[in-house]
């Protein structure tokens, strides 16, 4: 029976066409999700490093939110400015927080290292909260963002794309009289 619908949904279409179709409906997909994550206040980033094992692993992917730095508790794994290195990004657990001249004094920790950081932020200040964990999705994600990998998937999309449209401006393929 499954066959059978399978065959009614495919048939007269090209292979290579149904294939196309389903990528480009995951590809929207999953730019969908990602985008209403983002307009929700949520952040999607892959974790580069083992130093929160065993809850976190590199090649993760996280999904955070935004709250306030006051709301963090001990405990909470949370995002946050890197306090010595500008530019990058860190996820640790709350160690400790505490109010400091209308600032916010954290100690944060990874799970796995032998020390932590001190840092501050406003008192108004924000960081992500660790919501999900996808585990190992942040290297093919990483893969898939390298800039050689980038252009060999949009060269072949393209070539695609103008097989598709000139086949059916010719009037070639499954189903057609040449």
């Amino acid at each position: 029976m499954g066959s059978a619908v399978a065959l009614r949904l495919t048939r007269g279409r090209h292979p290579i066409g149904v294939a196309a179709t389903l990528l480009a409906g995951g590809a929207v997909t999953l730019l969908v999700i990602v985008g209403m994550l983002v307009a929700t206040g949520h952040r999607v980033m892959t974790d580069m490093s083992d130093s929160m094992q065993p809850a976190i692993a590199a090649g993760d992917v996280l999904v955070t939110e935004a709250i306030a730095a006051r709301d963090a508790r001990p405990g909470d794994i949370i995002t946050f400015d890197d306090p010595v290195r500008d530019g990058r990004t860190m996820t640790h657990r709350v160690v400790s927080v505490r109010e400091q001249g209308g600032k916010l004094a954290f100690h944060t920790k990874g799970d796995a290292n032998g020390k932590g950081e001190r840092w501050t932020i406003a008192a108004d200040g924000t960081a992500g909260h660790v919501q999900v964990v996808i585990p190992k999705v942040g290297y093919v994600l990483n893969w898939f963002g390298r800039p050689p990998v980038r252009f060999i998937l949009l060269t072949l999309a393209s070539v695609l794309l103008a097989g598709l449209v000139l086949a059916r401006v010719w009037g070639v393929g499954p189903g057609r009289r040449a």
